[in-house]
């Protein structure tokens, strides 16, 4: 067949103006923020602060800041660890109140370190202009691309913050309640916490209003923020629950972020994207709202490590040098780091990954880092025989993908610790049932492919995100990495 030539009209040049102008508009329009992953740290972290940026320069945004924070007057030891920064980090030497003031705020059961940390996080906005600030502590890694797919939901055209928060255990909920806050969640356990930099000083506002005077229109003119953080810790020492725990610091935990993040869902819930599904496993969760799944894109790895030992996973294995130490971070660290570069590059790769280290098998590593003993020694634990954890990894040890997405559906504290899966029984309440009989299991019980039903309507209908819709937020967060097998040769070799 012959064709006809489309004669270049004006009537055709002005569709085609209109178009272009049309997707540049679209493109400009696209939400575009800015985000600094901060971290506050010193020379004794120095080592998991190096493991965190090691995953950093794989997965973190280029076009995104990476800010260090230490102590001024910085140490030598503290020189010596900004000196070792890659240049991509920005290193700030951030000034502590007094330590006169500092003396003020131990109350038996905290120590003055622990508690800087936590002032300083409250003032994170001091020290960039983005956006958008996503905390973390340096014994966090990332295992996977974080970008807006998966650090934001984007509701129309507005890009709202992920925050996850745990049902189950609330040792973290006392900050919380020295501001006469109720409690939602404990928010402490996922990384990164990621929050409007503007929110800091309507939190800081907000301490002040709720410590300054016990009526609604006491005048708080007089009544800073150092002296709202006095009366919180004092407060915090007056609870019932603290007075009784002043030698066991893990009961009651002055956790500025699961104060903040319960300050944000009361007063800019509309703000936020909120996932309340990680914990109450033993009971039906309700889905849609603030009850839907989200990636996690980080590990916090003392959470995995105490979270597996209290279900039976994990068994202490010993007290160790820290050099010992020190190589079960680095196998546990490069372990996932591995999988999500693979990952990505199989999903750039048709035909499967084409790169040999990402052919696997991938092995768990049989040791996992711990806390420190009361006297200051590092421990390693050991994964008990045929523990769920490692069923799953084993089932998954040649498909990275698949193996990928179960670890952001799952991060550290759901699927891997009951062996369950979550179905939807038509009436908007996923149920929890046994997902493997004997040693086999099914691969279509795992990780994000799960059954479709009614609570999965409801969490996109209500803005979140159903299973289906994190699966795709999940594969675009990995294809924007673009791993061609010499990037992803050069990734791995970096670890």
């Amino acid at each position: 067949h012959t064709r006809t030539p489309r004669h270049d009209t004006m009537a055709s040049r002005t569709l085609r103006w209109v178009l272009l102008v049309v997707l540049l508009g679209f493109c400009i329009c696209q939400p575009s923020p800015t985000v600094a992953l901060v971290v506050y740290t010193y020379h004794g972290d120095g080592f998991m602060l190096e493991m965190l940026l090691r995953t950093a320069s794989a997965f973190w945004p280029k076009n995104w800041e990476v800010l260090i924070l230490l102590d001024a007057p910085l140490s030598q030891k503290d020189k010596e660890l900004a000196n070792s920064a890659p240049s991509w980090a920005k290193v700030i030497a951030v000034e502590a109140p007094p330590l006169a003031e500092r003396s003020r705020w131990v109350n038996g059961f905290r120590s003055t370190a622990y508690l800087l940390s936590q002032w300083i996080l409250c003032h994170y906005d001091k020290y960039t202009s983005a956006e958008f600030i996503a905390h973390v502590d340096s014994d966090v890694i990332i295992s996977s691309n974080l970008q807006f797919d998966m650090l934001f939901r984007n509701e129309h055209g507005t890009l709202k913050p992920v925050i996850i928060g745990n049902t189950n255990r609330y040792q973290s909920t006392f900050g919380t309640r020295t501001l006469n806050m109720p409690v939602i969640a404990d928010f402490m356990e996922s990384f990164p916490f990621v929050m409007k930099r503007d929110h800091l000083a309507a939190f800081r506002a907000f301490a002040v209003r709720r410590t300054c005077g016990a009526s609604a229109d006491a005048d708080c003119s007089t009544h800073s923020f150092a002296d709202a953080w006095r009366t919180m810790l004092l407060r915090l020492a007056d609870l019932p629950e603290c007075k009784k725990t002043k030698s066991r610091v893990f009961e009651c935990i002055f956790s500025v972020q699961t104060a903040i993040a319960t300050f944000l869902y009361h007063k800019h819930r509309t703000d936020y994207a909120w996932s309340m599904t990680i914990g109450r496993w033993d009971e039906t969760i309700q889905c849609g709202g603030s009850y839907c799944p989200a990636l996690i894109g980080m590990l916090h790895v003392p959470y995995h490590n105490v979270i597996h030992r209290s279900h039976g996973h994990l068994e202490l294995n010993s007290s160790v040098e820290s050099r010992q130490w020190r190589m079960t971070y680095l196998r546990f660290m490069r372990f996932f780091a591995t999988v999500g570069i693979c990952a990505a590059h199989e999903v750039v790769s048709p035909r499967g990954p084409t790169v040999s280290e990402c052919l696997g098998p991938f092995t768990l590593p049989r040791l996992t880092p711990g806390k420190k003993t009361s006297e200051g020694r590092p421990t390693v634990h050991r994964w008990v025989e045929d523990s769920p954890y490692q069923w799953v990894v084993n089932y998954l040890s040649t498909r990275p993908l698949a193996l990928w997405l179960s670890l952001a559906a799952c991060g550290h504290t759901v699927c891997w610790i009951f062996p369950k899966k979550v179905v939807g029984d038509g009436d908007g309440h996923l149920w929890l049932e046994p997902f493997w009989a004997g040693r086999k299991i099914s691969m279509t019980r795992i990780g994000l492919d799960l059954p479709r039903g009614s609570c999965e309507a409801r969490c996109n209908a209500a803005g979140g995100a159903g299973l289906g819709r994190l699966q795709s937020s999940a594969l675009r967060a990995l294809r924007a990495l673009n791993m061609t097998p010499s990037q992803t040769t050069e990734q791995l070799r970096a670890l």
